[in-house]
Formats: C-alpha cells, structure tokens, sequence
C-alpha cells in the first residue's frame, strides 16, 4: 500500500486471492510521521490504521500482515521512537485479535500463537 495523502480516506475494492502487507514498521512510521517531520497523534494513527488494515484484509480470501517484534529491545530516550513501538505493538495486537491465525516465525521456524496453518 503506498503512502496516500491521507491514510484515514484509503479506499480499497474487495478481489479474490491473497494479499500481503509486508512491513508493518514502515506502514505505522509512514502514518505516524509527516513528510516535514512532525508526528501525528499515535491514538489517531492506531484508530486509522487499525480499520484501514481491517478493512483491507476483508478484501481479500487471505491476507499475510509482516509485523514488528517490538517491546523486548529496551527504553527509548526518544519519544518519537517510543510513539512508533506503542504504535506497532497496540497494532499487531489488535490485528491478531480479529484475525484467524497468528505465527510468529523467528530463524524461519513458525510458532502458531493462535489457530492453524492452513
């Protein structure tokens, strides 16, 4: 999904098949942060991304979401990079709620964290 100007009117048309949203990270820090560097409200962009990637996933027999792995490397003394982790990780959260299945894969071994691999 490229950048669109205003992430909250992304629209999409439903098709069949599978989708992949491959970096979560980059989708979050494009939302979150403005081309002259400002950021966003992080509330703002988990509501607006949190039903823009719903929304997109419906479209869609079966859509792949490529998360962050994020909390586990330490404190921040930046707030924008703090803003970025609570992003991703209240994100993937949310997404792994409402989705059928969840793996984790670390060195290419999956770990099924919810449901089944198809």
């Amino acid at each position: 999904m490229d950048r669109p100007e205003r992430p909250e009117e992304t629209r999409l048309q439903s098709t069949s098949g599978v989708a992949l949203v491959e970096d979560l990270g980059n989708l979050v820090a494009n939302a979150l942060f403005a081309p002259n560097g400002s950021m966003r409200n992080p509330n703002t962009v988990i509501e607006d991304l949190t039903r823009n990637v719903l929304d997109f996933s419906r479209t869609y027999e079966h859509v792949v979401v490529v998360g962050n792995l994020v909390g586990c490397e330490g404190f921040s003394p930046y707030e924008s990079t703090r803003a970025w982790v609570r992003v991703v990780g209240t994100l993937c959260c949310r997404l792994a709620a409402d989705f059928d299945a969840v793996v984790e894969v670390a060195a290419g071994i999956p770990q099924v964290l919810k449901g089944e691999l198809p």
